[in-house]
């Protein structure tokens, strides 16, 4: 089986698993995003390790409004992703870098916090769908920044190879065949 780099991803791309996983989605003709979305479940599906959530986006997933919505953020941040605790030397140089990231990328302080973040944890790979983001600070970035789609090329995984988990019979996506690779 293919070894997949361990990836983080920024709020949006957690969004977009999100609505893949809680099978309310369904592939629209013209939802301009849909194989960001299926990529995304299919990171996590195939993920050796499940994709981490830095504190930042944490942050940013508990300020949704929609109780449901925040709810459901909530849970799986709490229980499905990995996260990167922080100590004191860590935050220091976190800081150090969002100051040199700014540089780039003026009005995207959560953008260069994210950034930061991941690249302190020693994740490879940052996965977001922000055009902007991956504009500015690609090419300052010690890590890749790849769309959910890019990240799923890059891993290689052979059509039919079956994913690390896999949803249970009652589970939404079990019916489902849009994310199956």
């Amino acid at each position: 089986m293919p070894y997949i780099d361990p990836v983080a991803f920024d709020s949006n791309v957690l969004t977009y698993f999100l609505e893949g996983n809680n099978g309310q989605y369904s592939l629209g003709a013209n939802d301009r995003i849909a194989a960001q979305r299926i990529a995304a479940v299919r990171l996590y599906m195939h993920g050796q390790l499940p994709p981490f959530i830095v504190r930042t986006v944490r942050a940013e997933a508990l300020r949704i409004s929609n109780p449901v919505r925040l709810e459901e953020h909530e849970r799986f941040i709490n229980c499905q992703f990995g996260e990167c605790p922080t100590d004191v030397l860590q935050e220091a140089s976190i800081t150090l870098r969002v100051a040199e990231l700014l540089l780039h990328h003026s009005k995207g302080e959560s953008d260069c916090l994210v950034l930061a973040e991941v690249e302190e944890c020693g994740i490879p790979v940052l996965v977001t769908w922000d055009h902007v983001f991956r504009m500015h600070l690609a090419r300052h970035a010690r890590i890749r920044l790849e769309t959910p789609v890019e990240c799923w090329e890059t891993v290689g995984i052979s059509p039919g190879t079956l994913p690390v988990r896999w949803p249970s019979a009652d589970h939404p996506l079990a019916k489902e065949t849009w994310w199956r690779w």
